[in-house]
């Protein structure tokens, strides 16, 4: 499972039963019809899962040390 899929998981989860975190936070907005912020939320999403993967991929590259296999 890669890090995308998982951070995804964890959103929805929170959406399902959280009362804290982004997903909580698209959830609560959309109830209250506030779609500007709804739409914030999910490009905060976007924006952590793509900080988050090439987070990844520089330390993959540091400790792998160029070698591809």
């Amino acid at each position: 499972m890669t890090l995308s899929t998982s951070f995804m998981i964890l959103i929805f989860a929170e959406m399902m039963g959280a009362s804290a975190g982004l997903g909580y936070f698209i959830k609560l907005y959309a109830e209250y019809a506030n779609y500007t912020n709804v739409v914030a939320g999910i490009i905060m999403v976007g924006l952590v899962i793509t900080i988050l993967n090439k987070g990844v991929n520089i330390l993959e590259k540091m400790l792998s040390n160029g070698d591809e296999t």
